[in-house]
């Protein structure tokens, strides 16, 4: 077995080929609970599921290590620190956004 992170690679290369359930088993494997993009990962790749429990539990984690992604304007400026293409920082945002609204659709009900 590989160590945690080097799953966020095969993580990414899933979303960007919108192997969404790949990357969330991908995601799922990198096993680092104080790494925020372990959380952002699952959560898009949930959110591109439509899988609001997993959405909601990943976003959660994330938001207990870095409260201010809550705002998406931080989260993007992060990623594209990371995304230097803004294509896949586009994606990634929607699959978040999508994560986002199944984990309030989830807690309104």
């Amino acid at each position: 077995d590989h160590p945690g992170w080097y799953h966020i690679a095969a993580c990414n290369r899933h979303l960007v080929r919108g192997e969404f359930a790949e990357a969330l088993r991908a995601a799922k494997r990198i096993n680092m609970p104080q790494h925020i993009w372990g959380h952002v990962l699952t959560a898009r790749a949930a959110g591109e599921l439509g899988r609001a429990t997993e959405a909601a539990s990943a976003i959660d984690a994330l938001l207990v290590l870095a409260p201010a992604m809550e705002d998406l304007d931080v989260l993007t400026e992060a990623t594209r620190r990371w995304k230097w293409d803004d294509a896949v920082v586009d994606q990634m945002m929607i699959g978040y956004r999508n994560a986002v609204a199944l984990r309030d659709g989830a807690r309104a009900t």
